[in-house]
């Protein structure tokens, strides 16, 4: 699957509540996020929930996953496309997300 352990690197892009939110969802399941990226150079050497925010040319051309977290992500992507390898929205993923459950150590105990 997409989110499959060790399939390559996972990287975040856009980190404002939406990417944040994002990243607190892979987190409660158990996908390493790798690092988060912004435009904004203020964030760049942050850590957002524990994971680094790194500036977008930090981030490797080949063997990573970009996730584009925007809204209207269309024209962003189509951009990031030509630097990097793997780049998709937010939006092309949400079902599969659906399907990955949230760690068992993250329920609230059974009474």
């Amino acid at each position: 699957t997409l989110f499959s352990a060790g399939t390559r690197k996972l990287y975040l892009y856009c980190m404002g509540r939406r990417g944040q939110r994002l990243l607190e969802y892979l987190q409660l399941r158990g996908i390493q996020v790798t690092a988060c990226s912004d435009s904004n150079a203020a964030l760049w050497g942050r850590e957002i929930h524990g994971t680094p925010c790194v500036a977008p040319e930090e981030i490797p051309r080949e063997n990573s996953l970009l996730i584009v977290t925007k809204a209207k992500p269309k024209e962003l992507v189509l951009s990031l496309k030509k630097d990097f390898n793997n780049v998709i929205s937010y939006d092309d993923i949400k079902e599969q997300l659906c399907e990955v459950p949230v760690l068992k150590k993250y329920l609230p105990d059974q009474l």
